[in-house]
């Protein structure tokens, strides 16, 4: 029967240069996960983006994964009643006609 000494001692990790490096499961030093690209920027794993008003997104291992928020809390209240209220395509917070009125 063959016996080991285990012998633990210190380890030296590369530097990392993301935003948010994360420690993998039976690692020990931090590492960076994968980007995300979105509109031509890249944003580090973690970091948190709003592409669209009432979305946002995070970046987790180059997806990004999105929520709606409810547009109920996060749309800001119109003066117009709601009969005259108008959607945007692209956008999920409601409008107000703008009114121009001219004096001869």
């Amino acid at each position: 029967m063959t016996r080991c000494k285990i012998e633990c001692r210190s380890t030296l990790c590369a530097p990392v240069t993301c935003k948010n490096p994360v420690i993998l499961e039976r690692q020990c030093c931090l590492t960076c996960l994968k980007q995300c690209l979105l509109h031509g920027v890249i944003y580090d794993h973690g970091e948190r983006v709003s592409p669209k008003q009432c979305v946002e997104c995070k970046c987790y291992d180059g997806i990004f994964i999105c929520t709606r928020f409810d547009t109920d809390t996060k749309c800001p209240p119109l003066p117009c009643p709601p009969s005259e209220q108008l959607s945007v395509a692209e956008e999920c917070c409601k409008f107000c006609p703008v009114v121009t009125f001219c004096q001869k």
